[in-house]
């Protein structure tokens, strides 16, 4: 070999050599394995070289293994369910334990203003983490909520797509005003609704007044603070999570077949009206004598129920996306998040959609100034509202009213369908133009929103443990409603269509704006110091503004061309419509200057004491009452810190409890302390001169200002008891509470002499009080399987203690056209509120003809001694033979004849005979929940039940009366309306009236209610059902994929799960759905109707597919 050759590729070789030692020395592999205290293997940990992007997921062993720096020292592991650690890198060889963190002591906690760490809690805390609401994502957070924390209980509005969730906390105190807790979102107040579950955290309620004083005049009815993600130091990460939701209804109100419909409408057209209704509704239908060449009514047995409500009320399909990047270094940190929300409604012509954009930046200046920004921004769009009229209910709970049979299988003669019987409000029962679909289709609510909101804060530390922090908030809200009716008609409305359906004018137009601003300023110093790790002391002090306004304005026109769209009429709104009215104006604004302090000391970490001292100025009222002062206390005791308990190694952490405190409540108008005055538009009180009219003021309102206002205070008190045991494997709470709401702010009837109606005033005083358990655990954990549950239960009960004399405490829903009682409510001292009053029914609930002397030559009924008249109030129509002044027939309804003038029965049936049928509140509520992991799968089952309240039935009720409009005479019924009393039989195809006691008895052997030839209707014990349930709220299964799938595609984790909502009931209820909240004051109630159910919207059954991605 040529030496000049040889010596050149030597020493390229000898340089390759040295570079890769050199890089070999600048380089190290770490392997290992990662396990719990228990020594299991941990899959799927994530660990990551400090300071880099460089990591790695442990495989199915908990083994590791990583390429790192020579210049690598440390490495960070974190794992759902583990206290995150970080190791130093010792060697080739690192091993890593890890700790659970499921109940772990040093958890923070978010409370006013702060956090603080779980050990030194002193006040009564529920929690959620993110984790297990993005587990089972919702259109809205507040259902994640059902059933899984003590003492708050989550009722969803109905099963329309933009439904909100009514939310109690121990219950409330308030009667008149709003019960619902504050909801904070990152300590701004907002709506729970529009924050994507996937940009949760962590979900904490706070619920005595040694957490909630802090908060004022809002903190009440409890405190829900909701915390969302915040950016985190190191490489870019994306997460996608995404959903499809398939809607199905899970049944409908059963109906009138086409047999029983003409049955029942044959007899009840003869009882009211004889031939003049019947020989029609004969030839119609081609029943009877009018059967022609068909079997009468025998054929309608085989014709199908022609039923709308699967034409109003049917599947649908919704979905979501979710996108978060987040990414940071040391000094700066950054969240970014966009969702998207899709849900069509399963009623015909209605959806809801939102779209939000959040952006959160976390800023360090220098070493003791940091900038936070949060910007969020929402967009929502709501179609298909509904309102509900006196008995009718919804366009959708209606639906079934139409007649069961379609034109096509009518067997008799059409053109009878036009004949005078037929009229009025009884052809939007019998004619097709006037049917559900037509309504629905044309009429649209059409809501869209827009939000937005900005907090900007600096954190300065201003000394070591001394730190200053001021925080700007800025909103502003804007709503547009575009409410149209076209030429259908619905409830009282009048008809824009001529005989053959064709519209004469195209509809009404109602458009209204409005908007509203929010302005929040805060500021607070805090101070925390400990000394020989023996003393613990946190002193809070802060200043907090608020400030908001807003303005509105409406157009109203009628009767626009018929060849004008929806979208023209909104367009030319002012131009063409007839009666066109026009109103706008500003809200009067709310502001509140608030002080507030706390401090915190705590010794050996075992004696842990809070107190806390707010003051409110609120402009609700006025100066002589603008200031409320609310001071709370609260005491802890860690007594497994004691010496005497050392050697209880089951015991993990028992902490005792005790606190006491003020909250107020100023949830009124602002207005009401002072008369405000209103342009008027009524020309009779325009001043004229000239002939010209000036303007003119009058009274804004027919209630009566009330300079004497003064705040509603609500006293809590609890005991509670925190404990952790066998080895961190069960932990709980017991807490036991009392909360006395005290001059109550309440709306009043006031003497007419005053010019007024109705006044606010300070009159009455509530109570709650109540007992809650929650308790969750680890069932069973080994290398495979890790099986835990969780749950709760809250016993509570409220009560009215006093109301000032001359009260107006009866009230009612008007959900009856004409109904006894009216007012079907009632405010009572020593009974909670939500107390039903009505009428009971006595024996069978109706006249049996043993109740009667019968005269077989007359035909007569006469009443025997002793059994009671109905009054004439009832105007009941039977058809019978009965004796003068009396009302009373077999099958009419029966009731209990309680009391006349002097407190005894008087042998009448009337409105003296009302007494309390039902109570709405439940005994107690609760939820249990269990998950299952198995390997890369797992399983959620979430439970929630109430038990022991009543449910108002008003459907039920409604459907046992026929009034002579609305639909009465000829709208279909509920089918348990076949158990009601009859007077006619079908015999050979036509109907035959029993008037013998023989022949009514052995037609009603089955009988279970009264006859329902009624005028009026009437509100009993019939229509009062047991509402208690047990609900399969979420059924979830998950399957995460092998980290070796997703690594060659730089996919850090992939989730595919799929869920049902609303999986099975199990209750007694005859209704479609026993979690009731369709309104809250039905009707514009004065006062709440809680458990009604009338107008609702049923919940649906809903099926998901989705995928939880980072990237």
């Amino acid at each position: 070999m040529n030496n000049l050759t040889w010596k050149p590729r030597l020493f390229v070789s000898l340089l390759f050599f040295l570079c890769v030692l050199i890089i070999t020395a600048q380089e190290q592999t770490i392997r290992g394995v990662v396990k719990d205290t228990r020594g299991v293997p941990i899959i799927g940990a994530n660990v990551m070289v400090k300071g880099t992007s460089i990591g790695t997921a442990t495989d199915l062993e908990g083994n590791y293994s990583l390429t790192v720096p020579s210049s690598a020292n440390r490495l960070h592991v974190s794992y759902i369910g583990m206290r995150e650690i970080e190791v130093p890198i010792t060697g080739n060889v690192v091993n890593i334990i890890m700790e659970e963190d499921v109940s772990s002591l040093d958890e923070l906690v978010v409370i006013g203003y702060g956090t603080v760490r779980k050990r030194d809690l002193t006040g009564s805390v529920a929690s959620v983490r993110g984790e297990s609401i993005k587990a089972a994502p919702v259109s809205n957070v507040a259902q994640a909520l059902q059933g899984k924390l003590a003492g708050v209980n989550v009722i969803s509005q109905d099963g329309r797509p933009d439904a909100s969730f009514s939310i109690r906390v121990r219950g409330g105190g308030s009667i008149s005003q709003s019960n619902e807790p504050l909801i904070l979102i990152d300590g701004i107040q907002g709506n729970i609704g529009d924050i994507p579950a996937d940009m949760i955290e962590s979900i904490d309620v706070l619920k005595d007044a040694s957490s909630t004083a802090i908060y004022g005049a809002r903190g009440a009815n409890g405190v829900i603070l909701v915390t969302t993600r915040r950016g985190k130091e190191g490489k870019a990460s994306v997460s996608y999570s995404g959903y499809a939701k398939f809607n199905t209804p899970t049944g409908y109100l059963d109906t009138f077949n086409p047999y029983d419909y003409l049955t029942y409408k044959w007899g009840l057209l003869d009882t009211y009206f004889g031939a003049s209704y019947t020989e029609p509704f004969q030839r119609l239908f081609g029943l009877g004598s009018y059967a022609g060449n068909t079997s009468g009514i025998e054929a309608y047995k085989n014709v199908a129920p022609y039923n709308l409500q699967k034409e109003v009320y049917n599947s649908s399909f919704s979905h979501n996306h979710d996108l978060t990047v987040t990414t940071g270094t040391e000094k700066t940190k950054i969240i970014f998040g966009l969702n998207y929300t899709d849900e069509d409604g399963m009623k015909l012509n209605s959806y809801f959609r939102r779209a939000t954009a959040s952006f959160k930046l976390d800023q360090n200046i220098s070493k003791n100034l940091d900038f936070n920004l949060d910007v969020r921004y929402t967009d929502r769009e709501t179609m298909g509202n509904e309102g509900t009229t006196n008995g009718f209910g919804s366009s959708l709970s209606g639906a079934y009213r139409f007649r069961p049979i379609a034109v096509e299988d009518i067997k008799g003669d059409l053109t009878y369908l036009d004949h005078g019987s037929i009229s009025g409000e009884e052809k939007f029962v019998m004619y097709d133009m006037f049917d559900p679909v037509a309504v629905i289709k044309d009429h649209e609510n059409l809501t869209k929103g827009q939000s937005f909101r900005g907090t900007s804060g600096v954190n300065w530390t201003i000394l070591n443990g001394l730190s200053y922090r001021t925080e700007l908030t800025l909103a502003r809200n804007y709503v547009q409603n575009e409410n149209w009716r076209g030429p259908t008609p619905f409830g009282n409305e009048e008809s824009y269509l001529d005989g053959n359906g064709k519209a004469v004018y195209a509809g009404d137009a109602d458009y209204r704006k409005s908007d509203a601003w929010n302005l929040r300023w805060s500021n607070t110093l805090n101070y925390a110091m400990t000394l020989s790790e023996v003393h613990r002391v946190n002193f809070l002090a802060g200043q907090e503004l608020t400030n908001s306004s807003g303005s509105f304005m409406r157009i109203q026109g009628e009767r626009y061309p018929a060849n004008f769209t929806r979208d023209n009429a909104f367009a030319m709104i002012s131009q063409y419509g007839a009666n066109l009215r026009i109103s706008s104006g500003v809200t009067t604004p709310g502001r509140i200057l608030s002080y507030f302090g706390r401090a915190n000391y705590s010794l050996h970490d075992k004696y842990i004491i809070t107190a806390t001292f707010r003051a409110d100025g609120s402009s609700t009222f006025s100066p002589e009452h603008r200031w409320g002062y609310f001071p709370a206390a609260a005491l802890a005791w860690r007594v497994s810190e004691e010496s005497f308990l050392e050697e209880a190694d089951w015991l993990d952490d028992l902490k005792f409890r005790l606190s006491y405190g003020e909250v107020g409540n100023d949830a009124i108008s602002a207005d009401q302390w002072s008369q405000l005055w209103a342009a008027s538009t009524d020309p009779r009180f325009q001043y004229g001169l000239n002939n010209e009219p000036y303007p003119s003021y009058d009274l804004a309102s027919d209630q009566m200002a009330n300079r004497d206002l003064k705040w509603e205070t609500t006293i809590t008190r609890n005991i509670g008891l925190d404990f952790t045991v066998l080895k961190n494997r069960l932990w709980g709470t017991i807490d036991l509470y009392k909360n006395t709401t005290k001059d109550l702010l309440m709306l009043t009837d006031i003497p007419s002499i005053t010019g007024f109606n109705t006044s606010f005033a300070n009159i009455g005083q509530t109570s709650n009080k109540g007992i809650e358990f929650s308790l969750s655990g680890e069932i069973f954990k080994n290398n495979d399987w890790n099986i835990s549950a969780s749950a709760n239960i809250n016993f509570n009960k409220g009560n009215i203690d006093k109301l000032a004399e001359g009260l107006q405490s009866a009230y009612g829903t008007q959900f009856l056209q004409s109904g006894i009682p009216s007012a079907d409510y009632a405010l009572l001292e020593g009974k909670p509120v939500g107390i039903v009053m009505g009428l009971k029914m006595d024996g069978k609930g109706y006249y049996t003809t043993s109740d009667f002397d019968y005269d077989a030559g007359t035909g007569m009924y006469s009443l025997k001694e002793g059994i009671p008249d109905l009054a004439s109030s009832f105007v009941g129509f039977h058809g019978g033979i009965v004796p003068a002044g009396q009302y009373a027939y077999p099958g009419m309804p029966k009731f209990k004849d309680v009391s006349g003038g002097e407190g005894v029965p008087d042998g009448v049936l009337d409105e003296k005979d009302y007494v309390e049928i039902g109570r709405m509140v439940p005994i107690h509520t609760g939820g249990f929940n269990i998950s299952v992991n198995y390997k890369k799968f797992d399983l959620g089952m979430f439970f929630n039940w109430s038990y022991g309240n009543d449910i108002y039935n008003a459907n039920k009720l409604a459907t046992l009366y026929n009034g002579e409009k609305g639909g009465g005479l000829y709208g279909n019924k509920l089918a348990i309306v076949n158990d009601t009393y009859k007077l006619y039989e079908i015999q050979n195809g036509n109907l035959v009236r029993l008037a013998t006691p023989d022949q009514l008895d052995a037609a009603n052997v089955h009988a279970s209610l009264p006859l329902t030839y009624l005028k009026q209707g009437y509100v009993s014990n019939i229509g009062i059902e047991d509402g208690s349930y047990l609900r399969l709220n979420t059924l979830t299964l998950g399957y995460t994929l092998p980290r070796v799938l997703l690594d060659a595609v730089k996919i850090n984790n992939i989730r595919l799960y799929g869920s049902i909502y609303n999986v099975f009931t199990l209750t007694s209820y005859s209704g479609l759905d026993p979690e009731v909240n369709t309104q809250q004051n039905a009707n514009n109630a004065r006062y709440p109707t809680p458990g009604f159910d009338w107008g609702t919207y049923p919940r649906s059954r809903q099926f998901v597919l989705g995928i939880n991605a980072t990237f």
